[in-house]
């Protein structure tokens, strides 16, 4: 297979492991009804660095298929953080609703055996407080009469989730045609020139490769990756090493040395995701590595 053949293929196929990074853990989310276990740091840092990197690419007017890579990588964003804010949110509704039942449940009362085969209840004084206030409740007919009061539409959990989602993505928008817009403006001074390849570049990758590491020090603290997909972190290692062997093939096929500011971000990924699993080996053995916020 010729040399650009294989450079076009691995390209693509890292474009697509991109793409679809997030949506592993959208779907484990959606099953387990919780974003426990997952940092909201990451999603937020690498939906910034898409933010930075879409203008960035339309500026340098890429490719298509590397911008769908980036719109579907925010879309993904977008998507992972109304799952925090839902599930997050539950906890003070349903799941708190749950919690509040199971406690309840648990106060019963405790039988003790006395002398002989006599039996005494004794209470948790948490039952006999809520026996107390049931007790006391004033019964309904107490209550003044009163009109009934008129009927009052309020938004269903589905529209506060809609809002959010059309916050988020008109936010997105907005800011990829501000910074577009703003390089732009700048794009005929050599300072400018300067800026936009540190912002849309510089900045963004850095995002990118650091993203991961508030979710290592979550894993090391809990010492658990329970909550996170393992197909997020499959995919991730899969697209940064194909895009360094891009480059490395790039750099072979044209003479020239290989780009070292482009090659760091993908390697601090694949170091960050092996600094997982010996985070995680540490963990198990009461051995967690020293990171901390």
């Amino acid at each position: 297979m010729p040399l650009n053949a294989v450079i076009q293929t691995c390209g693509y196929i890292a474009m697509v492991c991109f793409a679809l990074l997030l949506f592993p853990q959208i779907f484990l989310n959606q099953a387990r009804r919780s974003t426990e276990g997952l940092s909201l740091s990451l999603v937020l840092l690498w939906h910034a660095s898409a933010v930075l990197i879409i203008p960035y690419l339309l500026y340098l007017d890429e490719t298509l298929p590397l911008l769908l890579q980036w719109a579907v990588f925010a879309l993904a964003s977008v998507l992972l953080e109304l799952q925090f804010y839902t599930f997050r949110k539950g906890k003070g509704g349903e799941e708190g609703g749950e919690e509040q039942g199971m406690a309840v449940e648990e106060l019963e009362a405790v039988v003790v055996k006395e002398e002989g085969d006599k039996w005494e209840e004794r209470m948790d004084p948490q039952v006999r407080k809520l026996k107390t206030h049931a007790t006391s409740a004033p019964s309904p007919s107490s209550f003044p009469s009163s009109p009934p009061a008129p009927p009052t539409s309020s938004p269903t959990p589905f529209l506060h989730l809609l809002l959010q989602g059309l916050a988020l993505l008109l936010l997105t928008v907005g800011s990829v045609i501000a910074l577009l817009s703003l390089f732009n403006a700048v794009r005929s001074s050599t300072s400018g020139a300067v800026f936009i390849k540190v912002v849309g570049s510089g900045i963004a990758s850095l995002l990118l490769a650091v993203g991961f590491l508030p979710q290592l020090v979550l894993m090391c603290k809990t010492r658990s990756s329970q909550g996170l997909s393992l197909g997020l972190p499959l995919l991730d290692v899969t697209g940064s090493s194909l895009s360094i062997l891009v480059l490395c093939l790039e750099a072979k096929e044209e003479g020239d040395d290989v780009n070292v500011g482009g090659v760091v971000p993908y390697a601090i990924i694949v170091g960050f995701q092996v600094g997982r699993e010996e985070g995680m080996e540490g963990g198990r053995e009461g051995r967690c590595i020293g990171l901390s916020l």
